[in-house]
Order: C-alpha cells, then structure tokens, then sequence
C-alpha cells in the first residue's frame, strides 16, 4: 500500500474477513520475523458484522511512519444486535515504499493506559494480552476475553 490510510483498509479488511495471510503480510518485515520466531500468528477473529473507519492519519517524517487513527465497530456477541466501538491508533511504518503495521494502541479500561501492542515484540504482546485478558475478566465479574486479532491461544499449526 501506497498510503498509511490505503495499507489499514487492506489490513482491516483482512481482519475482517478472517483473511490471516494477508493481515500477516501487511505487518512489518521485523514484526513478521519475531512473529514467526516466536511461532505466533496473526489470525484475525474475521466478523461478518464488524465495520470500520479510518478516521485520521498523521505523519512522522522524522521517523518515517504514520500514525492512523480508527473505529472498529463490532456486535458484542455473535447472535446480539448490540454493537460495541473501540477507538483504536495503529503506528506504520515505511518499508521499500510500502507502508506497514509496527504497533496497535487502544484504551480497554477508563482511568487506565491504553493497550499499546507492539506486533515487532511478540513475547511483551503476549504477555500484555494476558494482562488484559485478567483485567477484562476481573472487571465482568468472572466472565469475559479480549478478542483480537494478534494473538491465537499457544498453537504449532500455522494459519490456513
């Protein structure tokens, strides 16, 4: 992709169909190499029901990224009509003219930091998911889990 805006619709779009090969290709090449290094894969939930926005994109020359700003916007369950909204800033960077996804930040928690997910260090990812994951829980009552598109449970089969 050409523009920052042009390589998250790609991606996002991946992520929505549940297309992991495509999402896994948009990322950069370092987050691709720890990534596989760390034998995690990229496998986007995929929602029929899911919509996004990119809603801002703003230039870091002196970096060579981007960062875009969006809205994900999917039904709370599966058979639910209710709809929940995150706002979520994804951080790109240029590669051979391309532009490709680094990093994700989204606020899970009022009054907390946002989640800042870095796809180029895996093992802080995870264990930044799981850290969420217990927040989530702990905040429902005993009930809840992100889903994300980053992170498959521990797993040695590749994505289809």
């Amino acid at each position: 992709a050409s523009t920052p805006d042009a390589a998250m619709h790609t991606f996002l779009d991946a992520v929505r169909i549940g297309d992991a090969e495509t999402a896994s290709s948009l990322l950069t090449v370092k987050a691709q190499t720890e990534m596989q290094n760390a034998e995690m894969h990229v496998l986007p939930p995929g929602s029929p029901y899911a919509q996004y926005s990119i809603d801002n994109v703003s230039y870091e020359p002196q970096r060579g990224g981007a960062y875009v700003d969006s809205t994900w916007t999917d039904r709370i369950e599966p058979q639910s009509e209710e709809r929940r909204a995150y706002a979520i800033t994804w951080i790109l960077r240029q590669e051979n003219g391309q532009w490709r996804v680094a990093v994700m930040s989204t606020a899970l928690f009022p009054n907390q930091p946002p989640l800042v997910l870095n796809f180029e260090d895996p093992a802080v990812m995870q264990a930044q998911v799981q850290q969420a994951n217990a927040e989530m829980i702990r905040q429902a009552g005993g009930e809840g889990e992100i889903r994300q598109a980053t992170l498959p449970p521990e797993s040695t089969n590749p994505p289809r």
